[in-house]
């Protein structure tokens, strides 16, 4: 049985058979966004489980290798849905990454706009005409809020590398004017990309929590990986993360299973 309560400093509890998954709170729009609600299912898709084993570890009339048999399809049923979870909160935060360049994006020129392309070179000569005081002075100016954003502009756009400090002054400096200047979608975009990380710390309490109720001996990590690279669903595919695996893992799990639907002449050739 799942309970849900805040503690004295605030930290939400969740307890899920003997599991325990302990997140800050958030509000409850962003609970209910795509990252939220994926959280939420990986918590109902536990205390489901949960309740599974405890059903079929309470049938006297299975053996002990009756109850495993029985419970794997339930092991690999939760292994598909946490996957899942996790990779949707990873398609969601790629979404809000996307949202977020797309509103700091850089205007690139356009082939006939000569004007501005003179703008550009007239500024950028002038930007490198300066000594290193003055240069020094202007991002100074930059960083303390100063509207030289046509500056900034011309330089981003230069064809030729912009020095990196210099360049991540501008660059920042930027981001904040597109930022101000779009407040509620950088809102959006800033609770998208937090919810997500809320999300994702969850989500890893509760896959740790599900392997820790395994039989690691018949439920190893590589059995799991095995179940989320065969699953069809791409989504399913890229929530490794959820039980912490890495790339590596995943293209060797990959590569294993493609090579065992091979004849070994073709999966040596």
């Amino acid at each position: 049985m799942k309970t849900e309560t805040i503690t004295n400093d605030g930290t939400i509890e969740i307890s899920i058979g003997r599991n325990i998954v302990r997140q800050r709170p958030i509000s409850e729009i962003d609970r209910k966004s795509v990252a939220g609600v994926a959280f939420d299912t990986a918590v109902a898709a536990l205390e489901s489980f949960h309740l599974e084993a405890r059903k079929v570890g309470a049938n006297v009339l299975l053996s002990t290798i009756g109850q495993r048999q029985t419970l794997d399809p339930s092991i690999t049923n939760t292994t598909i849905q946490l996957a899942n979870c996790y990779g949707s909160v990873q398609s969601f935060k790629a979404q809000c990454e996307k949202s977020f360049a797309a509103l700091v994006a850089v205007p690139q020129l356009l082939p006939s706009d000569a004007v501005s392309a003179s703008i550009d070179l007239e500024i950028r000569t002038w930007y490198r005409s300066l000594s290193i005081a003055e240069r020094v002075n202007v991002l100074a100016k930059i960083e303390d809020g100063a509207d030289f954003g046509r500056i900034e502009l011309a330089l981003l756009r230069s064809p030729v590398a912009v020095a990196d400090l210099d360049l991540k002054v501008i660059t920042a400096s930027w981001e904040r004017a597109r930022r101000a200047a779009s407040p509620d979608q950088d809102a959006s975009i800033t609770a998208g990309l937090e919810t997500c990380e809320w999300a994702e710390r969850g989500l890893l309490q509760i896959g740790a929590a599900f392997r820790s109720s395994l039989d690691s001996s018949l439920w190893t990590g590589q059995r799991l990986l095995n179940v989320i690279v065969a699953c069809a669903n791409p989504q399913v595919q890229a929530g490794y993360g959820v039980f912490g695996f890495g790339v590596r893992e995943v293209a060797d799990t990959r590569r294993g299973l493609s090579q065992r639907l091979l004849t070994p002449a073709q999966a040596f050739a």
